[in-house]
């Protein structure tokens, strides 16, 4: 398993576990920003490995080190002096290459005024205890329908979840990754492997961050774009990358704003009418 953790350039790694590499973008304990956002791909080694090749072909002929999206878009660090159209085209070629690859990409996002507004019973029960703290909702929502990715697959193939390092949430999100694979009572628990945080340092070796860096961020910029940017031109409105990642995205790309959080409570309130373990027969664990 610790194998499974090392990049495609590395000799030693284990070829039977589908990874998913993942990114985050506008979390914080304190949420500040309009848009909380989870994106990334997943696949086997194989489509990793071949993913890796074209990703990095596209660094090098545009002679950059590594892509971060926030950079490309402020002009800032590596891409520092390149115009808007070469940074638009270095954009264009790695979606390409996404667009192209075998990978599965799923994104997550959500409007936190919207889900702000919602009871807090409803808020608590989707961010597992955390009713502030709307990164919890697309958190699970990931690990629950990444693992899916499975489903087709021999009993024993897992995912296993891969994000950057960071320190506010990495703890809070290990232990929620932990009560969905101990979780005897939702059948997909067996398909959850493990769950790491790649040092900051170590980002720009792994191409799949950098990929789910991008989804993310044109995840966030959509919704914000959607739901907060009213003196844009709707042209302007849907930008062009997630405008062609939402064709692979399909259903896998879920944003969650006030009609579908209404939608959501509507099943809670439904599944709160259901009869529960404890309830039943007067023996917990029974039904």
């Amino acid at each position: 398993m610790a194998r499974a953790l090392h990049p495609t350039w590395c000799r030693e790694r284990i070829v039977t576990v589908l990874k998913f590499l993942g990114d985050e973008t506008g979390i914080d304990k304190k949420p500040t920003t309009r848009i909380s956002a989870i994106a990334g791909l997943v696949g086997n080694e194989k489509s990793w490995e071949k993913f890796d090749r074209n990703w990095r072909k596209v660094l090098k002929a545009e002679d950059i080190p590594y892509f971060h999206a926030v950079a490309c878009e402020r002009a800032a660090d590596e891409f520092y002096g390149l115009d808007v159209m070469k940074r638009g085209k270095i954009v264009d070629r790695l979606v390409t290459v996404i667009m192209e690859s075998s990978l599965q990409p799923y994104s997550h996002g959500i409007v936190i005024p919207h889900f702000n507004a919602m009871s807090l019973d409803f808020r608590s029960h989707y961010t597992s205890g955390h009713p502030d703290i709307p990164y919890y909702l697309c958190l699970a929502q990931t690990f629950m329908e990444v693992s899916h990715t499975a489903d087709k697959l021999p009993p024993e193939e897992q995912v296993l979840f891969l994000f950057e390092k960071q320190d506010e949430f990495e703890k809070d999100a290990g232990i929620l990754f932990q009560e969905f694979k101990t979780n005897p009572d939702w059948p997909n628990h067996v398909r959850l492997a493990d769950c790491h945080f790649v040092p900051i340092e170590d980002v720009p070796k792994y191409p799949g961050l950098q990929a789910a860096d991008l989804l993310a961020y044109e995840s966030f910029r959509q919704l914000d774009n959607k739901h907060f940017q009213p003196k844009l031109r709707p042209e302007w409105k849907a930008r062009t990358a997630i405008k062609v990642l939402a064709q692979k995205l399909g259903e896998y790309g879920r944003y969650f704003d006030k009609k579908t959080l209404e939608a959501l409570e509507v099943e809670h309130a439904e599944w709160l009418k259901e009869p529960k373990w404890e309830e039943l027969d007067g023996s917990k664990g029974k039904r």
